[in-house]
């Protein structure tokens, strides 16, 4: 049964007065056609390159306002996420658990288990491989945004080399337009994982498997919710911090909401989830605030400076050491406008 939202490759919406997807023909032969090439090649990075030659991109979405998105090339984690979907099975999956869907299949079962086991082979082989640049994404298939979209790890370089990794919901990275601001579909990955396993360790009082413990983590309006597998429900609420609630919970499994204030793509401001004063220590900009305090000495209150700036990065921090000390205590402690970054 389609819940709504925007309907993968493959399938048309359903008709009025059903929760049925149709199948898209000319998309599902699109669909299999990734398959089979994922398998022949045996990469995501070589079937990303085909595509972009063959000229296949994401699905066209027409809005009720005649706009258009998507049509753009696929990216890897759109890629992953296709090959990943159960919704061409025939199947969904809901809380972790998976169902028979209302929609047809479009990928047969033999095609689609195959493509797994490649999958998971490849991720293997990637983990294992000592001189991998990619660093692991702990919350792959388990980080929700607001709208339910599952959100994948993405990755770039910036100019001077630095990896830099986030987690980006579906539809983004299929090239729809983003939403508005008040909905967060792009996050930091080492902040959002950071906070998630820091609250696991508390609520388990363990740090070597947090992760493992995880079902999901779901973005809302009011914060995360981290959903646990094969814990003491009892013992977490026993461990909760002000303003934490327990959502429900099972004989082994148990929800948590963590009141949280998120940050929104290119630092544009937060979407505050909750009312309680929100913290943010961007590491980041902390670091730039250092690193100018070391290029100036202060002599009888005046600053002095024995070189310049060696780069245009130094220049452009350095006014960050001439900011008012309130304005510094408040970065360093996390308090800082949202606007500042």
């Amino acid at each position: 049964m389609w819940m709504g939202g925007l309907p993968p490759l493959g399938y048309d919406s359903p008709i009025k007065d059903s929760r049925k997807l149709e199948v898209n023909d000319a998309e599902a032969k699109v669909v299999r056609h990734i398959f089979e090439r994922y398998l022949k090649l045996g990469s995501v990075h070589a079937l990303e390159r085909d595509l972009e030659a063959s000229g296949i991109v994401s699905k066209v979405h027409v809005t009720k306002r005649g706009k258009t998105i998507g049509g753009l090339p696929f990216s890897r984690g759109a890629l992953f996420h296709l090959l990943r979907n159960r919704i061409y099975q025939g199947r969904i999956v809901h809380k972790n658990e998976v169902y028979d869907g209302q929609q047809d299949a479009i990928v047969d079962e033999g095609m689609f288990e195959k493509v797994q086991e490649q999958l998971s082979a490849n991720a293997r082989r990637s983990q294992n491989r000592s001189d991998t640049h990619i660093a692991r994404a702990p919350l792959t298939g388990k980080l929700f945004d607001a709208n339910g979209e599952p959100m994948s790890p993405t990755f770039s370089r910036g100019k001077m080399g630095k990896s830099y990794r986030y987690y980006v919901s579906a539809s983004l990275q299929q090239g729809a337009s983003p939403a508005s601001d008040s909905t967060v579909q792009r996050l930091p990955a080492p902040a959002i994982e950071r906070v998630v396993k820091e609250a696991v360790s508390r609520w388990t009082a363990r740090t070597d498997d947090s992760f493992n413990k995880i079902a999901t983590v779901r973005l809302t309006e009011r914060g995360i919710i981290i959903e646990m597998n094969t814990v003491d429900p009892i013992a977490i609420a026993s461990r909760l911090a002000d303003r934490e609630e327990l959502v429900h919970s099972r004989k082994a499994s148990c929800a948590v909401l963590l009141p949280l204030a998120l940050p929104l793509r290119g630092g544009k401001g937060a979407s505050t989830l909750g009312k309680q004063e929100s913290r943010y220590l961007d590491q980041v900009l902390i670091g730039a605030l250092r690193r100018a305090h070391a290029m100036v000495d202060w002599k009888q209150g005046l600053p002095t400076m024995d070189v310049g700036p060696s780069s245009r990065y130094d220049t452009n921090i350095l006014r960050l050491a001439f900011l008012a000390p309130e304005i510094q205590r408040d970065i360093l402690e996390g308090k800082q406008p949202h606007a500042l970054n």
